[in-house]
């Protein structure tokens, strides 16, 4: 089998997938990087987090907070509270002595609030621990998968690009050798004006399509005629 470098543009225009791989295979293994790149494996799925107890709070001027495992306990002391009196302190203005004053008689109130229980709490532990030790492993394999994946490409990268390149080749000279057999019809099966009408839509004819001319309809084309470079004006 031919070195990929060896082959024409039509030949591989005309590779099978199977041999297309062979070729990608080759060049990876001659640049030193994966032949083919380590499946990703499944993301580990997090842990559900929800809490399965209630807790009670109850709270006592700007930031004194009582808390309670159940609504019997803070129900109990928000009734002591809300039925005694409470007392302030207040200075006499101008002296250091205090009085006893009535405080504000607002009735406490209980909120609730979710809250893990404790053995829900060392279950989700262990659990959360065990997912995390799974997400280093995938994230591990994330990353070897994306420097391998880095490394073909790079490797693979002239490899597609003289793939694309021999691909756009070919199809631009099936075209021109279409356009050529109307320009043939047109001119009577007379190559030379053929020829003629074909340079002046598409330029010179590149060496397949030159190639293509001869083998099938016998046209030599002619050199290329150079454009004359402008004289350098003489020195006055």
């Amino acid at each position: 089998m031919k070195q990929f470098d060896d082959l024409t543009d039509q030949e591989i225009y005309d590779l099978t997938d199977e041999q297309l791989d062979y070729y990608k295979k080759i060049a990876c293994a001659e640049a030193g990087a994966p032949i083919a790149v380590p499946p990703l494996p499944d993301r580990p799925e997090e842990p559900q987090v929800t809490p399965d107890a209630t807790a009670y709070r109850v709270k006592i001027g700007y930031s004194d907070t009582l808390i309670f495992a159940t609504m019997d306990e803070a129900q109990t002391v928000v009734n002591a509270i809300n039925s005694g009196l409470r007392r302030n302190l207040n200075y006499f203005a101008g002296t250091k002595y205090r009085y006893i004053t009535t405080a504000s008689t607002d009735k406490l109130e209980i909120e609730s609030f979710p809250v893990f229980s404790e053995a829900e709490y060392k279950r989700i532990e262990k659990e959360t621990e065990a997912w995390a030790l799974k997400q280093k492993e995938y994230d591990e394999a994330v990353s070897i998968r994306s420097k391998a994946s880095k490394a073909r490409s790079s490797a693979l990268e002239w490899v597609n690009e003289r793939i694309e390149q021999a691909r756009e080749n070919v199809i631009e000279r099936m075209r021109h050798e279409s356009a050529f057999a109307e320009y043939l019809e047109l001119a009577n099966q007379d190559a030379e004006v053929a020829y003629r009408f074909f340079l002046k839509a598409y330029g010179y004819p590149s060496e397949p399509m030159q190639k293509y001319l001869l083998t099938t309809h016998g046209f030599q084309v002619p050199a290329q005629e150079q454009e004359a470079e402008p004289a350098e004006a003489e020195a006055s």
